[in-house]
């Protein structure tokens, strides 16, 4: 079975995925995808990477 990385967001209430963001590969990498758990902050989602990136992503959830 292989393995992917990335961020999936789901609803707390049904579980249902709300969005999901697959990470790319980085071509001769032994490990790709995110280092810890992501945070909100404010209206988005922070989440850092294991290539030194931080990414932020909308948070699509009715407020």
């Amino acid at each position: 079975m292989e393995q992917t990385a990335g961020l999936t967001a789901m609803d707390r209430h049904d579980g249902r995925i709300v969005w999901h963001w697959p990470a790319s590969s980085t071509p001769g990498a032994f490990l790709y995808g995110m280092t810890a758990a992501p945070v909100l902050a404010g209206r988005h989602v922070l989440s850092g990477a294991l290539d030194g990136s931080l990414y932020a992503f909308a948070d699509a959830a009715p407020h």
